[in-house]
């Protein structure tokens, strides 16, 4: 089947969650043992994998299932099973759950979404659903004439009354990657409001603005990055009555911070493009860190939702050093995360794909069921006991 990757995929800072977890230790933070690396009884250190999919092919509306786009799958779900994965990070878009603004959901697009809930939850683990939109609905930005911000807490509302009493649902994703010149931190707190009209006990994560995923490219100064970039500086900003937000950043090893890996590894060291944390293995340690310690300063919890390595055959395995050195500073951190990207959804030649399953039919056949390269690093930092 023709599947589509996701148009313009642009790369950076969010505030998110996600999580990889071994089945026989439960979560971190569900019984009273204190942390031994961040002293916190109520760590939620995990890693995940994004499974993508849903939200591909957003210049086809509404779309064909098993063309444009897709869901998880039973098989998929149980490798990530099998693998001890307990957090799976669910974009899906806007258009095709909400055809049109303050009305119902389309009912074949949210049944399958509370089908991949339910598939999820049937396998003991726990979801973030991801709202991948970009700030955006058709084209139109949040807090436009077309879009009023009303309409995104509707969303936002709708979705709470759907999954509150949910076990399985971890979190909700008010939005992927918000860019442009909307208002955010008054959209973001409209959803909050919403949410909490119908749901008091889910973990909210909030991205930041587009303008700060590119800050850790800079010196890595905490308060240039802070101040310069985040149209919310500091977490007080928005209001939860629950206490219960999670910011969330983005973060990839290539020089402009895409993910694309469009140059070899040599040529990414070199590059010279302005101020930015220059590529190599320390690269994504760099770019983690003033957001690390923005979290630690202002006492609050973050997420890091999507990161990843190119391993396709040919790729520079020195990328891979890059992902353990990154994965090693997360877990010292206790910063959770998910891997950008499972999914069968995908074409050949996706770099950084950690799915062996058939997402390029290219492939041997015997290929396509072995391990990705990255996922052996990423079991090294999963914490099973």
């Amino acid at each position: 089947m023709d599947f589509w990757r996701p148009a313009g995929k642009i790369i950076g800072l969010s505030i998110f969650a996600i999580v990889l977890f071994s089945a026989s230790s439960g979560f971190a933070g569900t019984d009273d043992k204190v942390c031994t690396r961040c002293g916190d009884k109520d760590c939620e250190y995990m890693l995940g994998v994004n499974w993508a999919g849903a939200e591909f092919a957003p210049g086809s509306l509404p779309g064909v299932e098993g063309k444009n786009f897709g869901w998880p799958t039973a098989e998929s779900l149980d490798y990530w099973k099998s693998k001890d994965v307990k957090l799976i990070r669910l974009p899906f878009l806007w258009e095709r759950l909400q055809p049109e603004l303050n009305k119902d959901f389309d009912p074949t697009y949210c049944d399958s979404l509370k089908k991949s809930v339910k598939m999820i939850r049937d396998r003991n683990m726990v979801v973030i659903l991801d709202v991948h939109n970009y700030a955006k609905y058709k084209k139109s930005l949040i807090g436009s004439e077309e879009v009023p911000v009303e309409a995104f807490a509707d969303l936002w509302r709708r979705l709470a009354e759907i999954f509150n009493n949910d076990a399985a649902v971890w979190g909700y994703g008010l939005m992927n990657e918000p860019n442009g010149k909307c208002d955010w931190p008054k959209a973001a707190q409209a959803a909050i409001d919403a949410i909490r009209s119908a749901d008091k006990q889910t973990r909210i994560f909030v991205a930041n603005d587009y303008a700060a995923w590119s800050a850790t490219r800079a010196d890595g100064n905490l308060a240039d990055w802070a101040e310069k970039s985040l149209k919310i500086p500091d977490p007080s900003v928005l209001k939860d009555p629950s206490n219960k937000l999670r910011f969330e950043l983005h973060t990839y090893f290539d020089h402009d911070n895409s993910g694309t890996y469009k140059n070899s590894y040599d040529k990414e060291i070199t590059r010279k493009d302005g101020p930015e944390v220059r590529v190599g293995p320390d690269v994504g340690i760099a770019r983690n860190r003033p957001f690390v310690e923005w979290l630690k300063k202002h006492k609050v919890k973050g997420f890091i939702g999507e990161y990843c390595a190119p391993a396709n055959p040919g790729v520079d395995e020195r990328w891979l050093v890059t992902l353990d050195k990154t994965m090693a500073y997360l877990d010292e951190s206790c910063i959770p995360s998910t891997f950008w990207s499972a999914g069968t959804c995908w074409t050949p030649g996706s770099k950084g794909v950690i799915e062996p399953h058939g997402w390029s039919t290219s492939m041997p056949a015997e290929e396509r069921k072995q391990d990705r390269p990255q996922l052996k690093i990423i079991q090294k930092y999963m914490r099973t006991k």
